[in-house]
């Protein structure tokens, strides 16, 4: 991923989140440019994972994939980023992507906690659950 990437890609983001993001995705961006990936389609964006290192840990997430075929290439680029192998490798997974589900068991991913994903008001877009592969984390979703 490019820094120029980070405005490509609010738009996606958008589309599975609900909303725009922009601060949260150059905020980690600039913070662990080295574990950000991005994968088109000719010059389309379909999808980005973004990684960091958290209290002894690495995080994956935000992950938002369009093609499933795709996916697991982002998770693999993003894990191959991590200098350290002895590294747990963490992430908000959300369940009702069928997709992940998939993937976390062939991965053999131990689920530690579960969360619900909650939208404020009636009005508003609550996202799109099959293209979001990881979460930024509990408190970015």
């Amino acid at each position: 991923m490019q820094g120029e990437d980070v405005d490509r890609l609010v738009a996606l983001d958008a589309k599975y989140f609900g909303s725009s993001r922009f601060r949260v995705l150059k905020g980690l961006f600039e913070a662990a440019s080295h574990h950000c990936f991005v994968a088109q389609h000719g010059r389309d964006l379909v999808g980005y994972v973004m990684g960091r290192e958290v209290q002894n840990a690495f995080w994956i997430g935000p992950w938002i994939c369009e093609d499933p075929s795709i996916s697991e290439k982002l998770l693999e680029a993003c894990i191959s980023s991590i200098n350290n192998e002895d590294m747990e490798v963490r992430g908000g997974f959300p369940a009702l992507n069928e997709n992940m589900s998939a993937l976390t068991r062939e991965r053999a991913f131990e689920l530690k906690e579960k969360s619900v994903r909650m939208v404020y008001g009636s009005g508003g877009h609550g996202g799109i659950s099959q293209g979001v592969y990881g979460i930024a984390g509990p408190e970015k979703g």
